[in-house]
């Protein structure tokens, strides 16, 4: 049995396996929402390194990387993975399972042990992660702090804010206008202190068009207060 059908025979329920020339192999599963991805690496090359789960929502990446509502490219579009989780959560992850990575797949026993690590994980931590992550309502309680750098550090992976924005909007959160002003006029305050700065009259401009998007986009959900509390 090749290694691609060893990987299809531990796929979670619901689940398809993908791969591409390069040797990296993920599980997918789509919904209306998004896709939760359960990425296992180059492991069709031979060695198993690592595994990673995580989430792209369709409502806030489409927005931020319009490109996604075609390609669904889940490498350039995540909104959060199992190592937020676990920062947000203080939770450690794979434990159990990356302790014994790298796997080299070169005999029949370290292919069973590849199966029962990944098995571990997916029920462990890949599982659990996107049960509790159905619904774009959940971040609200862990972006509510007006501390932007815990929002970077502890809740997303990259554009941070800007997920909190999108969020916010979508969420009708009553602050949102608030956040948005103040945060033009940080970017205004810095091109009056640096006037021949272009890159950030640049990304000043591009921080104004994306406000302006979001002003345009229609709430999915009218504001409730008890989204403040996690559930």
């Amino acid at each position: 049995m090749d290694l691609l059908e060893e990987l299809k025979m531990i796929s979670p329920n619901g689940y398809s396996l993908k791969s591409n020339n390069q040797g990296y192999a993920k599980f997918e599963l789509e919904s209306n929402f998004g896709i939760n991805t359960i990425g296992l690496g180059d492991i069709l090359n031979g060695n198993f390194i690592g595994l990673k789960a995580r989430i792209s929502f369709f409502p806030i990446e489409e927005i931020l990387r319009p490109a996604f509502a075609t390609d669904k490219d889940t490498n350039y579009s995540v909104t959060l993975t199992t190592d937020q989780h676990g920062f947000i959560f203080n939770k450690a992850i794979g434990v159990g399972v990356y302790e014994h990575l790298p796997l080299e797949l070169n005999s029949p026993v370290a292919l069973e042990t590849m199966r029962s690590l990944i098995l571990r994980f997916i029920e462990q931590d890949a599982l659990p992660f996107f049960e509790y992550w159905k619904d774009i309502r959940c971040f609200l309680p862990f972006i509510e702090t007006s501390d932007i750098r815990n929002v970077v550090n502890n809740v997303f992976a990259g554009d941070a804010l800007k997920k909190k924005m999108v969020i916010w909007k979508l969420c009708n959160h009553p602050q949102f206008e608030k956040l948005a002003s103040e945060r033009l006029a940080i970017y205004e305050q810095a091109i009056s202190d640096n006037p021949n700065d272009a890159q950030l009259k640049k990304e000043s401009k591009a921080f104004q068009s994306f406000v302006k998007q979001l002003q345009r986009t229609e709430p999915l959900y009218e504001w409730d207060p008890a989204y403040l509390f996690p559930k």
